[in-house]
């Protein structure tokens, strides 16, 4: 499993303190700087990350577009137990665990 990712960790704490400084934009300028090494390296837990936290970012800014975007670029990263399919399918084990 991946493990501490020392670029990955910096880009999310230096886009927090620019968030807070006000400059969200470039809080996700860097966050996408991130992402691009996190993808060449084929990073995919760390893409997962940056992505759900660029995408709070994006809604916080009100543009769902971005969002949008970042989310669905999360989602065939992170871990199993977040895709959608393992939900439906924990959620139909779950249902029938329970004669529903």
């Amino acid at each position: 499993m991946e493990g501490q990712w020392e670029r990955g960790r910096q880009a999310m704490q230096q886009s927090l303190d620019l968030a807070k400084a006000g400059e969200a934009e470039q809080a996700l300028n860097v966050l996408d700087s991130a992402l691009a090494q996190a993808t060449e390296e084929n990073r995919g837990m760390w893409i997962a990350i940056l992505c759900r936290h660029a995408a709070v970012f994006a809604h916080v800014m009100g543009d769902p577009r971005r969002e949008i975007r970042y989310t669905e670029q999360a989602l065939p990263r992170g871990p199993a137990m977040l895709r959608p399919s393992h939900r439906r399918s924990v959620s139909r084990t779950q249902d029938h665990a329970a004669g529903r």
